[in-house]
């Protein structure tokens, strides 16, 4: 078992990340689950939440790799808490929140709408368990994370 560790994003706010705060990702879900005595039983909860941005992370690095990509993945953290999963690319060009929920609701991504407001990336999801692909109003797309999956990988 191996695991992986991402840095927080440069920008505004790295100096309210402490140092210490890293995103650790263990490359074995199965096993992380096991060690932790969790069961995911069903595609909703914290837990579903969690293994969900464990497999996005884990697919954003074996596309990395596989299509031999050369960008950055980082994390994004405010002073007061707010975060966004995932930062891609070396001017956060792409914002990534993950979500386990049935319905992504504004108030379920203020992190990532904070990072939208401030840095202004190209490209802003919110992935999760929806149905079907939609837009907000302030043009940050919701896509199921199969769909994400498959567009991910097909370019």
């Amino acid at each position: 078992m191996s695991a992986r560790c991402l840095r927080p994003c440069a920008g505004t706010d790295w100096e309210f990340t402490p140092r210490w705060f890293n995103y650790l990702g263990v490359d074995s879900v199965g096993v992380a689950n096991h060690l932790a005595g969790r069961r995911i039983g069903r595609g909703r909860g914290p837990d579903f939440g969690r293994a969900l941005e464990h497999l996005v992370l884990m697919e954003l690095l074996a596309c990395r790799s596989y299509r031999e990509h050369d960008f950055p993945i980082r994390f994004w953290r405010t002073r007061s808490g707010l975060e966004c999963d995932f930062i891609l690319g070396r001017d956060g060009d792409v914002a990534l929140e993950v979500k386990g929920a049935g319905r992504a609701r504004r108030a379920d991504f203020k992190g990532l709408r904070a990072f939208v407001e401030e840095h202004r990336p190209r490209l802003a999801i919110v992935v999760c368990n929806e149905d079907a692909v939609r837009r907000t109003d302030e043009g940050i797309w919701i896509l199921p994370w199969d769909r994400f999956l498959e567009r991910l990988w097909g370019g």
